[in-house]
């Protein structure tokens, strides 16, 4: 029992200690917790005034008076003070064009008894400005549950707006910019299928028709592999690629330039691939066109008979044809580390390198005459031309230029150098003279050779164009003038025939040549002439046209001496076949008879032509015709077509002779006692092949079966077999409908 007491007491002494260690414990928690609230003041009020979100609350009457308000409601240029003395309302606060929506979200919150409301407006500065501000506000009740007020903040949000507007026209912006752009864009998910694709619309691709398909659905096999495999590529590494593609699009094949990037999530993953394709066909076709133009430029350096060589702006050497590296048996690595002064001959190294060094620093076109050293170690001259070449900026990359061999034209100049003395020497023999007269100068120029002929004195200079003159009579200076007239005024060349009295009296013929001479322009600034003495010619051609005239009077009479003679031949004919009564022998005369007229034709149709003498042939083969249709008395129609051909003499007689038996035969024997018939003769000649074709046919009974024209003993055949010889034909007979004989020969 007792023990039982000693615990209740000892129990209630602990109680007690544990009741004023509370007791002190709580005094001293209360110091700490007031000095906490009063930190706590501070704070929020160091707290309000840093933050960019004003405290604002007002009651819950129809006026929304405002009665509390954060002290940094300063910076929109109001206090505290302002807006809770002044008993300012809520709504005095908002921007007019926005006040209406405003009060309605108020009265909305109000009826419907919300708890919260956030909403958007322009707010009025002190000074005036508007700023857009963010309102969040919660509803305040009482302890019945009834609204009493309203908290809430507002927060400035113009920067953000400004931002959001600024997004907004660059998104408007972005998308124009999108759609004008010529440029396909597409993006894929990571399975390929398209996302978004914008493409000009002659490409004929329709983004409705596309979106959530694979590139299968429109490209062919080999394409949309190459797609497919490009974007796993993209995925996998996660870096961007560039391609040139060919694709098929609106039966067209065209070349893109592919660009495809990833896009990535916030976690670093690829989510998208975005493609960028840019057409460029036309560079493709441009390079496939430059590729060949370079191989066009190659074969045509490679094939040209000239050295064409290209080098940098270091004037190192990036190209020379094949005719450059045959000619000095080098490689071009070769030539350039001996460097290409080393292969010009050291007269000219100087001059190479020195001319060479200007044009590289000046950028100027170079013309050099130089002697390179050929693979043999022989020197050959070249004509060494360089041109500046530039890039589109007008940067100087280089030159590109030419070496012509022109020693054979030094060889020339050097023999031309040597042969002056001799052409002097040779204007003297040749009596030849040249004169010269600047039109702008009026200075007239006399040769040395001029002197001589005009037998002036070299000591008296040269004369004026009058003094020159001057040696012509007067009719030959009138021509001379109206020529120099022509030369200097119509720019033609003329030549003429003068005589001149010289100043010993002696009489001399000369030959004039006065021709112009024009500038680059064309314009004519000098007149130049040839005097050339021809006396000796003129004699001669004197003489000759005496000789020539006497020689026509010869030939004259020579033709009537023949005629005369075949006339009596013919004459002694007809006499004797006046005294023949057998027919046999009639006949015999009668074809003797046509014979001589037919030569005697001949002599009566020749025509000269210089030196030799050719026969009329159309006129001829006429009037021997119609002497034989009078010869036998019938009337058989003769057709004839003969070209005008102009025979030598020595074919014509036998010509005529054939036809006049070919023709006679057939009056006498191809038409029997039938008094008509035709008989035809073509005569032509083809120039290109240059031969004589001559037909004579008939439409009467034809030669027998068996007869043999190269067999026959008539006196006919055998002269016309003779003919034929004489005269270097092929003949042909054909005895079908008639008798057909040709002939063909050349002159």
């Amino acid at each position: 029992m007792k023990d039982e007491l000693k615990s209740k007491k000892q129990l209630i002494e602990e109680l007690n200690k544990l009741r004023k260690q509370v007791t002190n414990l709580t005094q001293g928690k209360e110091h700490e917790v007031i000095q906490s609230v009063d930190s706590l003041e501070v704070s929020r009020d160091l707290f309000i005034k840093g933050c960019p979100a004003v405290i604002i609350k007002w009651l819950h009457q129809n006026t929304w008076l405002i009665h509390y308000v954060s002290s940094n409601i300063t910076q929109f240029g109001y206090t505290a003070s302002d807006l809770i003395a002044q008993h300012c309302s809520y709504v005095d606060l908002v921007y007019e064009d926005d006040l209406n929506r405003v009060v309605s979200q108020l009265k909305y919150l109000k009826v419907t008894k919300a708890d919260s409301l956030k909403q958007s407006f322009r707010m009025k500065c002190k000074d005036g400005q508007l700023r857009w501000i963010t309102n969040y506000i919660n509803v305040v009740c009482g302890v019945d549950g009834n609204v009493i007020g309203y908290n809430g903040y507002i927060l400035d949000i113009t920067e953000q707006k400004n931002l959001e507007d600024a997004l907004i026209k660059s998104e408007e912006r972005l998308k124009t910019l999108i759609s004008s752009t010529e440029n396909i864009i597409i993006m894929y998910d990571t399975q390929g299928r398209h996302l978004y694709c914008n493409a000009p619309a002659h490409y004929g691709i329709k983004s409705g028709t596309i979106i959530g398909k694979k590139p299968y659905d429109f490209f062919d096999t080999d394409t949309a592999d190459s797609i497919m495999n490009n974007i796993t590529d993209v995925i996998n590494t996660g870096k961007s690629k560039t391609i040139e593609q060919q694709i098929k699009l609106s039966d067209q094949t065209l070349w893109f330039l592919v660009h495809m990037a990833p896009a990535f999530d916030y976690e670093g993953d690829v989510i998208a691939v975005t493609s960028y394709l840019l057409n460029i066909t036309e560079r493709k076709k441009a390079e496939v066109s430059l590729n060949e133009s370079e191989e066009r430029f190659r074969i045509m350096a490679d094939t040209a008979p000239v050295i064409i060589w290209i080098a940098d702006e270091n004037s190192v050497f990036n190209f020379l044809n094949k005719q450059a590296l045959e000619f000095f048996g080098k490689s071009l690595k070769d030539i350039i580390d001996a460097g290409i002064d080393s292969l010009v001959h050291d007269d000219e190294r100087t001059l190479f390198t020195d001319m060479l060094q200007k044009a590289y620093i000046e950028h100027i076109t170079y013309r050099v005459e130089v002697r390179y050293k050929r693979y043999d170690g022989e020197y050959r001259w070249f004509l060494n031309t360089g041109v500046p070449r530039f890039d589109k900026s007008g940067l100087f990359v280089g030159f590109i230029g030419s070496a012509i061999d022109i020693t054979d034209r030094k060889n020339i100049e050097k023999q031309l150098l040597e042969s002056r003395e001799r052409l002097k020497l040779a204007q003297k023999m040749g009596k030849i003279g040249y004169w010269e007269y600047s039109l702008q100068d009026k200075i007239h120029y006399w040769s040395e050779q001029l002197f001589r002929l005009f037998e002036r004195n070299i000591n008296l200079g040269h004369p004026s164009l009058t003094q020159s003159l001057s040696y012509y009579n007067k009719e030959d200076a009138d021509k001379l003038r109206d020529l120099f007239h022509k030369a200097t005024f119509d720019g033609l060349i003329s030549e003429t025939d003068v005589s001149i009295k010289l100043p010993s009296a002696r009489h001399v013929y000369h030959h004039c040549l006065i021709s112009p001479v024009r500038d680059n322009s064309g314009n004519i600034v000098k007149v130049i002439g040839i005097n050339q003495e021809i006396t000796e010619r003129k004699l001669y051609e004197e003489r000759n046209v005496l000789a020539l005239k006497q020689q026509e009077l010869l030939i004259s009479e020579m033709h009537h001496w023949v005629k005369n003679i075949l006339q009596v031949i013919l004459g002694l004919f007809i006499l004797q076949s006046r005294y023949t009564e057998e027919s046999v022998y009639f006949s015999l005369f009668k074809e003797s008879e046509n014979r001589v007229k037919s030569i005697s034709l001949v002599i009566e149709n020749i025509k000269y032509e210089g030196e030799k003498a050719r026969v009329d042939m159309n006129t001829y083969v006429k009037r021997l015709c119609a002497v034989l249709t009078d010869s036998y008395n019938k009337s058989i129609e003769i057709n004839l077509n003969v070209m005008d051909i102009l025979l030598d003499i020595y074919k014509a007689i036998p010509c005529g002779l054939i036809i006049n038996e070919v023709v006679s035969n057939a009056f006498k024997h191809a038409f029997g006692d039938s008094t008509t018939g035709y008989i035809s003769i073509n005569f032509v000649y083809d120039k290109t092949a240059q031969i004589y074709t001559l037909d004579i046919s008939d439409n009467g009974v034809g030669l027998p079966q068996v007869f043999d024209i190269h067999s026959s003993d008539t006196m006919g055949f055998k002269l016309l077999s003779v003919l034929v010889e004489q005269l270097e034909c092929d003949m042909t007979v054909i005895s079908e409908n008639g008798t057909s004989f040709t002939f063909l020969f050349r002159e």
